[in-house]
């Protein structure tokens, strides 16, 4: 007889044993000649190896995705392996470079997608070939792989030398030892003035062709310098049919272009000139010279040296005179005594000498301060700057007659002056331009006023006169000798009574007795 626990673990069995065969044969049966390649995706390489449900999740057929990165990517539905880390950074289809599904070892980069300059975003030695150990100085530890590699080969490399730099070939890094094949070898051809390490290779060289080699004259050419290559040996020198000289080249070739149109050697009787200075400089071209300002600033700026008649016969076209019997002038001075500002164009505006009968003028006046331009003189303010501050020196009757429109008086005669005045005592402040300004001579019957006070004291200007304080000042301190009835009868607009009649007042008191001094009124 069964227990009651085996019989119900007995029954329990038979269960699931039922529920297993019911469950095998609702199973549906795949077919094991099922052709996968008609889905469009072919079974290749590790995909043929591949469990089935490891793509089509869940038993779900329909839909299952055929590009590559719809599953070897992160966060898909189907888990595949991803682009690691290290990947190229690229978002192109994986079979543009993965040409196999059995590995992605051997992947070809198809360098048509490749964007320029980039090239070492992938070879940097690390991803892929990056650069090599002599690729160390300029450019080429610089520059783009593309900038001298093609993307199909390695070798040869050439650079486009498009957009560089003049002058550059060797302080880039280029065409130097150790970094380039091609670089000025120690044997280079070398002057003292042609150092390989003071020129650049583009100055002789093309960028197409290391020879023929012509040199570029794009520098300055120092006196000296052609000499230094141009000896016969390193570049043409002197034919044998030559002038005889020591000179350099370029004191009578001015071109680099043709040793034809030389100027010759210079003549002895040349015009001086100063130090450095180039033939060029002033002649332009074999047949041609400058003139003008442009001339004399090349020469002495001591205009007699050549153009008086005691100086040597230079060569050119100039006009000589002898000083000292030239329009007054004397031997010592020189042609800007009077030629003053020169304009080297015309010898018109000259000054000419001051002659005997000039006003005074202060030492050391230039003519020009006062002679602005031949025929124009300074006048008012300027021009008695420069003159004497004694105006009777010129306006009085008694002085000579110097040149000039000068108004003349005669002191002691006009309007009650006298011999010892001089103007400015009437003519108060002067203003040079007009002698209407004058106070006239002082009346007999003017207040008195203390000994030394000057008119403009009191007179501010014509017909202004002080008054109050300022005024009394300047007088007597005894009001009665002008306020009294009894002192004279002086111009002015003076309140006057009699003292001994006025107010209890005494004929020996004075004003003061009884009135404080504010000079403005009596009331006080």
């Amino acid at each position: 007889m069964q227990r009651p626990g085996q019989a119900l673990c007995s029954a329990f069995a038979l269960m699931l044993m039922v529920f297993s065969l019911h469950a095998m044969a609702a199973k549906p049966s795949v077919s094991r000649k099922f052709n996968h390649d008609a889905t469009g995706f072919q079974l290749k390489g590790a995909h043929a190896t591949t469990a089935c449900e490891s793509c089509h999740i869940g038993g779900v057929f329909k839909g299952t995705p055929k590009d590559c990165s719809a599953c070897h990517a992160l966060g898909k539905r189907v888990v595949a392996t991803p682009k690691p880390t290290t990947h190229i950074v690229t978002d192109a289809p994986c079979d543009s470079c993965h040409f196999n599904t059995y590995t992605f070892l051997g992947a070809r980069y198809n360098h048509g997608e490749a964007k320029p300059g980039q090239c070492a975003t992938c070879h940097n030695g690390r991803i892929t070939t990056g650069r090599p150990a002599d690729h160390n100085s300029g450019l080429k530890l610089t520059g783009s792989c593309d900038n001298c590699h093609r993307s199909y080969v390695w070798h040869p490399a050439g650079f486009n030398h498009v957009g560089v730099a003049p002058h550059t070939c060797a302080s880039a890094g280029c065409h130097v030892q150790g970094s380039n094949q091609f670089y000025k070898p120690a044997n280079h051809q070398t002057t003292p003035y042609l150092d390989r390490n003071v020129f650049n290779c583009d100055e002789c060289h093309t960028v197409y062709t290391w020879t023929p080699a012509p040199f570029i004259h794009d520098r300055p050419s120092p006196a000296g310098v052609c000499m230094g290559c141009h000896d016969g040996s390193n570049a043409p020198g002197k034919n044998a049919g030559h002038v005889a000289t020591t000179n350099d080249c370029i004191t009578c070739h001015t071109t680099t272009v043709s040793w034809l149109g030389a100027m010759g050697a210079m003549p002895a009787n040349h015009i001086p000139f100063n130090p450095g200075v180039t033939c060029a400089t002033c002649h332009p071209t074999p047949t041609t010279w400058i003139t003008g300002a442009a001339l004399h600033a090349q020469v002495t700026p001591t205009c007699k040296t050549c153009h008086d008649t005691n100086s040597p016969a230079y060569l050119g076209n100039m006009t000589k005179v002898t000083l000292g019997n030239h329009q007054g002038s004397t031997a010592i001075q020189d042609c800007t005594a009077c030629h003053t500002p020169p304009n080297y164009t015309s010898w018109t505006t000259a000054l000419g000498t001051m002659p005997a009968n000039h006003i005074p003028v202060n030492a050391g006046a230039p003519c020009t301060t006062c002679h602005l331009a031949s025929g124009t003189v300074a006048t008012g303010a300027t021009l008695h700057a420069q003159v004497s501050p004694i105006c009777k020196t010129c306006h009085d009757t008694s002085a000579p007659a110097y040149l000039g429109n000068i108004t003349k008086v005669t002191l002691g005669s006009h309007q009650g002056s006298t011999t010892n005045q001089d103007c400015t005592a009437c003519h108060t402040p002067p203003n040079y331009t007009s002698w209407t300004t004058a106070l006239g001579a002082e009346p007999a019957n003017h207040i008195p006023f203390n000994a030394g006070v000057p008119c403009a004291m009191c007179h501010l200007a014509t017909g202004t006169v002080a008054t109050g304080a300022t005024l009394h000042a300047q007088v007597s301190p005894i009001c009665k000798s002008c306020h009294d009835t009894s002192a004279p009868a002086y111009l002015g607009n003076i309140q006057r009574v009699t003292l001994g009649n006025h107010q209890r007042s005494t004929t020996s008191q004075d004003c003061t007795a009884c009135h404080r001094l504010n000079y403005t009124s009596w009331d006080n």
